[in-house]
């Protein structure tokens, strides 16, 4: 029997007596430990078994659960801070400690992916979104960890960056991109690992790849300048004003990008002016980069937002909506943003 066959078969022995049923569940867990779907079968059972536990039990695990989360959570703002302080050596002892225990859950099974389930730390419902939508043909279901393995993995990387322990660091955030591919600042931080080893080629390969997912237009911005800094160590003056001018189209309260063009003026003299955009369409053919946020993203964040507002969730409508116009500008998603925020008699501010 596969696996939906099995959990049928289990299911129908259920009496409706939660005492009784929870007995048995936890015989069918002991009886299909060694099975192919074995794990799959235990945590089913296991989400069976926790919707049968008395109040005050359930009620246990929670604050007990609690408790956990907000002592990890003490230990990441403290690990913040000395992050902030730019005691880096201090930092890493400090998130070995976090690393330790995200191995120790890890080797114990605690949220591996199975046949039936894949465990990922998203941080939003944007980053959610998107990872579904891009795997929609999968028939797993995305399933929260209660651990921020990402969080601690990317800590991990940005602090051995930091001491110049490159290869490590690029480990370490790789594990931080497996519990959330979606978020750009970990992917940001691995292509700058490679950016940092000296292997251009693969930093600007994972930074065309980012635009895929880049939900924010400050990320967007990045993104440009990346291939900037590319084109620069190349030596590619042109498309390296180009793209570093572009890049103010999507975020033009950096220094960033304007230290950078600084630089190529000084450098080669060049005239400093923004591209045609015929210019831009070509570089974009040429070596493979939008010229506009991507339409899957757009698409989905004004989809969500509408369908949210339809139904009245406002607050979700108004999370996704203002995705779609810090993306966009355009005027109806602003209309509608207005729409939602007049309820509330407080005007949209552009």
């Amino acid at each position: 029997m596969d696996y939906q066959e099995i959990m049928r078969d289990i299911a129908s022995g259920l009496t409706g007596e939660n005492e009784k049923d929870i007995q048995y569940l936890m015989e069918q867990m002991e009886k299909y430990k060694d099975h192919e779907f074995g794990k799959e079968i235990i945590r089913a059972c296991g989400r069976l078994i926790s919707g049968m536990l008395p109040e005050e039990k359930v009620n246990e695990f929670a604050n007990a659960f609690e408790k956990d989360n907000a002592e990890i959570e003490n230990e990441l703002d403290d690990l913040f801070s000395t992050i902030q302080s730019g005691d880096y050596n201090l930092a890493l002892d400090k998130v070995e400690k976090l690393v330790e225990k995200a191995e120790e859950l890890i080797s114990a099974g605690m949220y591996q992916n199975d046949s039936v389930s894949d465990y990922f730390c998203f941080i939003n419902p944007m980053q959610e979104l998107l990872y579904g939508y891009r795997h929609r043909d999968s028939e797993k279901d995305i399933r929260p960890s209660n651990f921020p393995f990402a969080t601690v993995y990317f800590f991990y990387g940005n602090i051995l960056f930091e001491l110049g322990r490159y290869t490590e660091a690029n480990v370490a955030l790789e594990k931080a991109k497996r519990w959330n591919p979606m978020d750009a600042d970990i992917a940001f931080e691995y292509a700058e690992t490679y950016k940092a080893m000296g292997d251009i080629e693969t930093f600007f390969d994972y930074t065309i790849e980012i635009f895929n997912f880049a939900y924010k237009s400050e990320d967007l911005a990045r993104c440009y300048r990346n291939l900037g800094y590319y084109f620069i160590e190349k030596k590619m003056w042109q498309e390296a004003i180009a793209c570093e001018d572009y890049s103010l189209n999507f975020d033009s309260n950096t220094d960033a990008a304007y230290g950078e063009l600084f630089y190529i003026e000084q450098t080669t003299h060049l005239e400093i002016k923004p591209a045609p955009i015929e210019t831009m369409k070509k570089f974009s053919r040429k070596y493979g980069f939008p010229l506009e946020p991507n339409e899957d993203v757009v698409g989905l964040a004004i989809a969500y937002g509408e369908n949210s507002a339809e139904n009245g969730n406002d607050e979700f409508a108004k999370y996704f909506l203002n995705i779609a116009y810090d993306l966009t500008h355009f005027d109806e998603v602003k209309q509608l943003l207005n729409e939602l925020e007049r309820k509330d008699n407080v005007p949209y501010e552009q």
